[in-house]
């Protein structure tokens, strides 16, 4: 509610214009998972891919293959609970939770723990990076960002739960709320807010997901209320001067729809990733020197290309 009333206080475009690209994977694969593990989250690397998977008993593992999805490694992270995965300049970070206390943990690329570090506040809607560096945010929107000697530094934001967020190649940060697909770049140095243009294709999702929440919650009990909110904008990635959003649902039979903005939040691509299959369930993005790539919980990835 917070960011929608933030977004209502400046002015944003509806952007026009622009077609919809359909694209095809030029490569898939399925991450080779045993004992009813799950994708939680990934990241692309230059060398391939690093997965973090939870097994049936709540295990966490984080799961290493090449770009052909050939397996190098796989080694517990020591959690039954994680959330998050980002590339650092280090390796990976992410969070994990034992004995009710988050922990922000950091590891090699093997999935080796290099160090790890107990938070004092963390709001679970975004692991961000910035300049190399892993960085947690807190429920008021206080960004930490975590140093390489042990130190933190920490700035404002409107980062706030219900809403996910990048860090931009301009040190800003762009703050998506989740569920109407609102959004906002935010400068980290100002605290100033900018528009993002919105896209007709995705306020169409937004406007048909809605009403379908709305029309569900009827036939409850009489009074009752939906419960939680519907998710329009399942991930986000970013490279360079873009950034990416993977919005749900989607139509198997059709694809995928990815949309990229530059960091002044102006719309500069609109993707229908098409996949070989229906009820895959994708749920995560990354891109990597122009190698968009979604993965689904069950380990099916697929790699295109964007021009």
């Amino acid at each position: 509610m917070l960011l929608k009333l933030v977004v209502l206080a400046v002015s944003v475009a509806l952007a026009s214009g622009q077609s919809l690209e359909g694209i095809s994977p030029g490569h898939t694969f399925r991450v080779p998972l045993k004992n009813g593990q799950k994708v939680r989250e990934f990241v692309a690397t230059d060398d391939g891919f690093r997965f973090l998977v939870q097994s049936s008993d709540g295990d966490f593992q984080l799961l290493s293959t090449g770009r052909d999805g050939q397996p190098k490694a796989e080694r517990s992270i020591g959690t039954k609970m994680a959330t998050g995965l980002v590339l650092t300049s280090n390796g990976l970070a992410t969070v994990a939770v034992r004995n009710r206390k988050q922990f922000l943990v950091q590891l090699d690329l093997t999935g080796s723990v290099i160090h790890e570090e107990p938070l004092d506040c963390f709001g679970g809607s975004a692991l961000l990076v910035i300049s190399g560096n892993p960085a947690t945010v807190c429920t008021d929107g206080t960004i930490v960002e975590h140093k390489p000697n042990g130190g933190t530094s920490r700035r404002a934001s409107w980062i706030r739960p219900g809403s996910t967020a990048e860090i931009l190649s301009n040190r800003k940060a762009v703050i998506i709320d989740t569920s109407t697909a609102e959004a906002v770049i935010n400068d980290l140095e100002s605290n100033a807010l900018s528009p993002v243009s919105r896209i007709p294709e995705i306020e169409e999702i937004v406007k048909e997901t809605h009403e379908k929440y709305r029309t569900a919650g009827t036939q409850g009990a009489e009074g009752s209320a939906p419960t939680g909110k519907p998710v329009v904008i399942m991930n986000t990635a970013q490279e360079s001067s873009n950034w990416y959003v993977l919005v749900w649902p989607y139509h198997p039979k059709t694809g995928v729809l990815v949309a990229s903005f530059d960091v002044a939040g102006n719309p500069v691509g609109k993707f229908l990733c098409r996949l070989p299959g229906e009820g895959l369930g994708v749920h995560r993005i990354d891109i990597r020197k122009n190698k968009l790539s979604l993965v689904s919980s069950g380990g099916e990835v697929f790699q295109y290309e964007i021009n």
